[in-house]
């Protein structure tokens, strides 16, 4: 038998002590190293003495650390020149002693100027012993709508308000051998989102002080950050308000890929967040005071339980891994879908319908009350309207107005008559229809399903239906599947005047191949008929198919009437519907091989999505349109 030694020799052995012996070294001289590098980040306290002589400006001193500080500093006995934004916030030091208040702006030159010039006339020849720069802004809000004057403004207060100060007064903190104090934030070591400007701001002064600290050393003076987490200071607790006016008041277009209800639940999740986690400004101004009068202060202090707890660790995880555990902190606790989650729509899909209107402000008020929402801009002829929260695309209402009155046919009459919306409390839906003014137009009728149908200022069908035993549960979990919200786009009748089979067959040459159901004559529920004013017995239908493209969860559905008769009355063209394509021209020349009527591709621009290259087939004078956006 093979001994399981055969491989171990006196060299392997002697060779495997030498490397646990190295490894016993290594890991004793790391334990020592660390434990002294957490006692070199926590020095004895060796207090500088005789404070009384040292001058110390601080600003931003109307509120927050600003004036803890100067309170801290004068029981210490440091004679404090506070640099306020306002009058009000300087008046409260008049009768301070050894406490000299300046009002300035310090985003421009001018207040610089005169910060400089109140200190050196207080200081003489003693020279500056210290420089707070805690003056600082938080103007939040998210990259895709801040502006960039957003971040203008701010690195004028938080980061280059500090770089003229310190330049302007180095002489004179050399001379007093004295420190920089510069307040950053855990910003300064990780980046939060809703927060660009000011995490962008706090990185370039922590770099800053970095290489300050570093050229300062045969001068003696000390640079200090100070990294405090979230505390209640009022530039806090304002955050999440200053976060939602940021959102409410940016374009209309950016605000359309979220949606109101989403940003006001982010906003109410903040609010609570940084209440939770907000400490004592007290910790600090601790922590400011231990940076001017310690003897050799560390060269960093992170205040606040959130910063060792929280962002610290969250700092040091990979990249993509602290996205997503940020993203969920800050946006996931709202529970609401974005308003879009595709900013265009994807390939393959029907990305809008087109309803003509007669008069924009009526038709967009009326579609309002269901629950649909105006985003981007609208012309003075075409505005976008969109339905509920979805993970998957749902076709936007596009109103293109006439300007003059519309001859809208019977809902039976060819073409696109009718939009069907989902509702899952069916009775609270229509009731909060009726109390903002809407009445269906004919009565409620169904049994395993129900429907109630209205009509929009120039008749074209818009109606609500619920599913009960034993379509509901399977349709109420797909729904909840996809995320979708009130008000969901079910369906799009389309009524046929030629024969059901050649209608069928044409629309599955258009893409809608995939068949969701389907019905022969008088098979479908004509319970439901008395929604539309239609008669139960009078009314014959031949066949109904709902139908998809291949990639898409909204459907058509196809429609031939005998009794009435659907025949093309001229309105065909007041509505058609868009499908996205990879190749408008490839799709346009396919269609007129399949023996359609086409139109050739054109530019356009389609409000809220964008330009477009449009090109379109017709069937039975039903215009569908091909789309590639091109934003």
């Amino acid at each position: 038998m093979k001994s399981p030694f055969k491989y171990l020799t006196l060299d392997s052995v002697a060779q495997a002590e030498l490397t646990f012996s190295t490894i016993s070294v290594v890991l004793a001289t790391s334990i020592v190293l660390l434990t002294l590098y957490y006692f070199r980040k926590r020095p004895t306290i060796c207090p500088v003495t005789d404070l009384g002589a040292r001058v110390v400006l601080i600003t931003g001193c109307d509120s927050g650390f600003g004036s803890g500080l100067v309170a801290a500093c004068t029981d210490q006995g440091f004679e404090v020149v506070a640099a306020c934004y306002t009058t009000d916030g300087a008046k409260k030091y008049d009768k301070i002693e050894n406490v000299y208040a300046v009002v300035a702006d310090l985003t421009d030159d001018e207040g610089i100027s005169d910060v400089v010039a109140f200190t050196k006339q207080r200081i003489g020849v003693r020279g500056l012993f210290g420089l707070v720069n805690n003056a600082g802004v938080a103007l939040p809000g998210n990259v895709d709508w801040a502006k960039p004057p957003t971040y203008e403004a701010t690195m004028k207060l938080n980061f280059f308000a500090p770089v003229k100060l310190v330049y302007a007064l180095l002489p004179s903190l050399k001379r007093a051998k004295g420190r920089v104090v510069n307040v950053t934030s855990v910003d300064g070591f990780i980046n939060l989102p809703t927060n660009a400007a000011y995490c962008s701001s706090k990185h370039a002064l922590e770099s800053y002080s970095d290489v300050l600290r570093c050229e300062m050393l045969p001068w003696g003076v000390d640079v200090v950050v100070i990294q405090p987490a979230t505390m209640r200071t009022p530039l806090a607790m304002a955050f999440a308000d200053s976060w939602h006016r940021s959102f409410e008041t940016a374009e209309s277009d950016r605000r359309a890929n979220y949606g109101d209800g989403w940003a006001e639940k982010v906003k109410q999740a903040m609010k609570s967040g940084i209440s939770d986690i907000a400490q004592s400004p007290e910790l600090t101004v601790s922590a400011l005071l231990s940076a001017l009068t310690l003897r050799s202060p560390p060269t960093r202090i992170t205040t606040g339980t959130a910063s060792w707890l929280v962002f610290k660790p969250l700092s040091k995880l990979s990249d993509r891994t602290r996205d997503s555990i940020l993203y969920a902190m800050s946006f996931g606790a709202a529970k609401e879908p974005l308003a879009l989650e595709h900013g265009t729509p994807p390939e393959g899909v029907v990305s809008h319908i087109t309803i003509k209107v007669s008069s924009l402000s009526q038709s967009i008020a009326f579609y309002q009350k269901f629950g649909f929402s105006l985003v981007g801009d609208p012309t003075s002829s075409q505005a976008m309207l969109k339905g509920g929260a979805h993970k998957k695309w749902q076709p936007l209402l596009l109103l293109s107005s006439t300007g003059s009155p519309l001859k809208r046919p019977e809902s039976w009459s060819a073409g696109m008559q009718r939009l069907c919306i989902y509702v899952a409390d069916f009775d609270v839906q229509v009731g909060r229809l009726k109390a903002a003014g809407l009445e269906p137009y004919a009565p409620l009728a169904g049994k395993s399903e129900q429907i109630a149908a209205y009509k929009d200022p120039d008749g074209f069908v818009v109606y609500l239906i619920v599913f009960h035993l034993p379509l509901g549960p399977i349709v109420d979990i797909t729904r909840l599947w996809y995320g979708a919200q009130y008000p969901m786009m079910f369906h799009l009748s389309i009524n046929v005047a030629s024969d059901f089979e050649t209608a069928k067959s044409s629309y599955a040459k258009l893409g809608f191949s995939k068949v969701v159901y389907e019905v022969g004559r008088d098979k479908h529920q004509k319970n439901l008929l008395p929604a539309f004013g239609l008669s139960e017995s009078e009314t014959h239908i031949d066949g109904v198919r709902m139908c998809q493209l291949p990639n898409d969860v909204f459907s058509i559905t196809l429609l031939k009437w005998t009794e009435p008769e659907t025949k093309r009355e001229g309105g065909e063209l007041l509505n058609s519907l868009a499908i996205t394509v990879k190749n408008v021209k490839e799709a346009v020349r396919s269609a007129r091989e399949a023996g359609f009527e086409v139109e050739e591709e054109r530019l356009t621009k389609v409000p809220l999505l964008g330009e477009a290259i449009v090109g379109a087939a017709f069937v039975e004078g039903v215009r569908i349109e091909y789309v590639k956006f091109l934003d």
